[in-house]
């Protein structure tokens, strides 16, 4: 179902975000209902604030709460490692086997 979903998902760059005083994080997030509804939010930073960017301790406490539904504790805490060294690793063929769960 994710992959089906993915595949209805489009992404579109738009200079015109930053034109009007958008950043790098700006974004605008328009979903389409099969009723023909049309959902759109923009989603900004608001000038002046900073951004305050997440802890890796919060980081790894969401990774495992998100991780849990689908896989054991053993294997969330092998790809947890792997993630957070993900700049050391050669082969990311290593971690998609453990993401997959065939390693």
């Amino acid at each position: 179902r994710v992959v089906t979903l993915m595949k209805r998902i489009k992404v579109y760059t738009d200079l015109r975000l930053q034109e009007s005083g958008g950043n790098e994080v700006t974004a605008r997030i328009k979903i389409h209902l099969q009723d023909g509804q049309a959902l759109e939010r923009l989603a900004a930073l608001e000038k002046g604030t900073s951004q305050e960017w997440i802890s890796e301790s919060e980081l790894t406490g969401k990774f495992r709460e998100c991780a849990a539904g689908a896989l054991r504790s053993e294997r969330i805490e092998e790809i947890l490692d792997s993630l957070l060294r993900l700049e050391q690793i050669k082969d990311i063929d290593s971690l998609m086997e453990l993401v997959a769960g065939r390693s």
